[in-house]
């Protein structure tokens, strides 16, 4: 067991994660990175608080010096599946007594004798199954039928998953607990016109130029009907620039834009670091949030912070976590209903600001510092059960 520090106290709290050494965090990665480091800095106050996982080829080196890492002794893929197959040994004969048990994710359903809470972020190998292979829609059930067995409480991050796992799981509401995520430090600090239009001129766009969407380049995603939908956009100045690795279908993505040519303006940038990507919004006239699913929606709230526009899809959890302040899409497939959302909104001034006006209002409600005091109560609850 490797240990990177922590503090002496009497609650030991265990997060547990499958991975934790992502090269490229989005989404769920994003969030066990962020809530780890928050609640991180009340380790030692009146709980110990542990990072866990099993053995990794690369070593995470983000997690900070407040929490213990400590790397689980057994064979990875092994103890896993044993895992699945509701067997496999207990996390405590790996680092020793808990108090409290924390999976990040459902996948593995980790075994344990201290009381479990456990984060549900969505239910799409439930809602959309196609998205996944038939090994990965088994694992993820399992995964999830276990936890629900054992877990004292389930933490949603929205009240849209939340009525999914109720009426997808049969999860009593009692067991549920919504607590919504935060948004990420770098997209809250401000970069001066020099460094934007510097960022900018890497990719060979001009401020203000652009709509901007961040995520995976992916058909789960939506994004190949923003390609569309900048064949549209074209004679009204605006280029489509999609920020983020390649995702599931990347390559139906990229024929689209070739399949379109000059008539759409689109610039592929590849995964970038919170930095360059907050230049890029920042720089940005407005944010597209085309996703046909949702089970909390990190980006449009980093746009909010960074004073840009956002429009999103009116469906899952985004109108729920935008509320007023984004322009939603009633036709999400749409290319057209894009285009003119875009075309609209940023032809006028007044309600652009308007919009970003709205969106410092909403995106105040999210602190990663707030989602961990949640947590920390929650976890002296269900230890004290």
């Amino acid at each position: 067991m490797t240990v990177h520090g922590g503090g002496d106290a009497g609650l030991r709290i265990g997060l547990f994660a499958h991975r934790l050494a992502h090269r490229h965090p989005t989404g769920i990665a994003r969030y066990i990175r962020e809530l780890a480091c928050a609640v991180g800095k009340f380790s030692g106050e009146d709980a110990e608080i542990g990072l866990m996982s099993t053995h990794e080829a690369d070593p995470p080196q983000w997690i900070p010096h407040t929490l213990k890492s400590q790397v689980l002794p057994w064979p990875r893929t092994a103890v896993q599946l044993a895992w699945c197959l509701g067997s496999g040994p207990r996390l405590e004969r790996g680092v020793g007594p808990l108090d409290v048990v924390h999976l990040l994710q459902p996948f593995p359903p980790v075994r344990t004798a201290a009381p479990q809470v456990a984060t549900v972020h969505d239910l799409f190998p439930f809602d959309h199954p196609d998205w996944y292979r038939p090994s990965e829609r088994w694992t993820y059930r399992r995964s999830l039928k276990l936890i629900v067995e054992r877990a004292v409480l389930i933490v949603v991050p929205s009240s849209y998953v939340a009525d999914r796992a109720v009426s997808t799981l049969g999860i009593d509401p009692a067991r549920i607990r919504v607590v919504p995520q935060g948004v990420t430090g770098a997209f809250a600090q401000a970069q001066s016109d020099e460094e934007l239009a510097q960022t900018c001129k890497r990719f060979g766009l001009d401020p203000g130029s652009f709509a901007v969407c961040v995520g995976a380049v992916s058909t789960r995603k939506n994004v190949i009907t923003l390609v569309r939908a900048a064949a549209e956009l074209s004679d009204h100045g605006i280029s489509l620039v999609l920020i983020g690795p390649d995702g599931h279908g990347a390559e139906d993505v990229d024929t689209e834009i070739a399949r379109l040519g000059r008539a759409a303006r689109v610039v592929r940038t590849g995964y970038l670091d919170d930095r360059q990507t907050a230049a890029l919004v920042q720089a940005a006239a407005v944010l597209l949030h085309p996703t046909l699913g949702e089970g909390f929606g990190f980006v449009p709230l980093e746009a909010m912070v960074a004073r840009t526009a956002v429009i999103a899809a009116r469906i899952s959890s985004i109108p729920e976590v935008v509320g007023e302040g984004a322009v939603l899409v009633d036709e999400p497939t749409k290319s057209g209903a894009w285009a003119q959302a875009i075309i609209e909104l940023v032809g006028d001034p007044e309600r652009l600001q308007a919009v970003i006006a709205a969106g410092d209002r909403q995106v105040a409600q999210f602190t990663w510092e707030r989602t961990a005091r949640i947590m920390l109560d929650i976890y002296r609850d269900v230890a004290q059960r």
